[in-house]
């Protein structure tokens, strides 16, 4: 991780503009879609969603509904060249039925409306989580090349992890947003991240690993529950990467939204890991969990950190990087 703390006007990210992206949904619609209408279900800093339905009662219209995605050319296209890939390894996720062409200057995908669980339905934790278990390791199981950004090619585009966390951090530590959140709460976080993520660079050497397609932002925001307890994986901010990226990443979300408990992470744990969890793979997590924490805390505090989560990202950054555990332990595997 660079400090770029000098430099924090020299990047901006863009977060899109509501009427912006609605009409580029209205132009997409007209072209592609005529007989339809899109109806906005939510958005981010870069992308936005709708559903697409036909023009008809609204009882009808439903059965044929799909979703639509626009959003930044390069995140859209990464995310469905991922679902693409990710489907075709059998994995639970929607499947893409339209998409721009490469070279369009507007990127969008069209893809399945999933059926939800609704307040009727039967929900059973234990299914749920070794549903998310077992399509999380098809996904894993897409082998690539490269680190970082997934390109049209489904190929990273970073010789190393280093130099794709590096990318990754030091993007977002030049967004004003986030370095006025860090100046206002913990000053010294940057030179300490910076620190830690160096001295413990050793627990993620890529030497011999064959990188994933893996999701990069796996939360219970970005899944859907069927009425049959299966988990569809849904929203990836798609990355060339470790497995074990999206396993902290997940832990760091749950964690930070009180929802981990020693009982739900050993259920997924010997749900995910058939074979064990070796030591390698535990100091990894949590070299990520810093990582990931600290990315946490930057994308809530960029866009206004609505849930006022960034503090706990900020808290769990710095209890895991003065933690005095054994970084490879899996004693207390409840508490990574």
């Amino acid at each position: 991780m660079e400090d770029n703390t000098e430099n924090k006007s020299a990047a901006t990210t863009t977060i899109f503009n509501r009427e912006t992206v609605d009409d580029q949904i209205t132009k997409i619609v007209v072209e592609h879609f005529p007989k339809k209408q899109a109806k906005r279900l939510s958005g981010g800093y870069k992308s936005a969603v709708y559903l697409l339905q036909e023009d008809s009662k609204e009882s009808e219209a439903d059965k044929h509904s799909t979703i639509l995605k626009t959003g930044s050319e390069d995140s859209i296209k990464s995310e469905r060249t991922a679902l693409r890939l990710w489907k075709e390894k059998g994995a639970s996720v929607p499947a893409i039925l339209s998409s721009s062409s490469d070279d369009s200057p507007q990127a969008w995908f069209e893809m399945e409306n999933v059926d939800k669980a609704d307040a009727t339905s039967q929900i059973d934790p234990e299914k749920v989580n070794s549903s998310l278990a077992d399509t999380l390791r098809l996904m894993h199981d897409t082998r690539t090349s490269g680190w970082g950004e997934l390109q049209l090619d489904g190929i990273g585009k970073y010789s190393s992890i280093k130099e794709s966390t590096d990318a990754k951090l030091s993007h977002f530590f030049m967004q004003e947003k986030a370095l006025t959140f860090v100046s206002q709460n913990d000053s010294s976080l940057i030179t300490k991240a910076h620190n830690w993520l160096n001295e413990n660079l050793g627990l993620i050497t890529d030497r011999g690993i064959t990188p994933s397609v893996i999701h990069n932002d796996l939360n219970q925001s970005n899944w859907l529950i069927t009425p049959e307890n299966k988990v569809v994986v849904i929203d990836p901010i798609a990355e060339a990467g470790d497995p074990m990226q999206d396993i902290a990443h997940l832990i760091c979300s749950f964690k930070c939204n009180g929802q981990w408990t020693p009982e739900i992470g050993q259920k997924f744990i010997s749900n995910y890991f058939k074979d064990g969890l070796s030591p390698e793979q535990v100091g990894k997590i949590r070299y990520y969990q810093v990582s990931e924490s600290i990315l946490f805390m930057a994308k809530e505090a960029l866009v206004g950190d609505p849930n006022n989560t960034a503090k706990l990202y900020l808290e769990l950054a710095n209890k895991l990087m003065s933690s005095s555990n054994n970084l490879s332990s899996i004693s207390d595997i409840s508490e990574l």
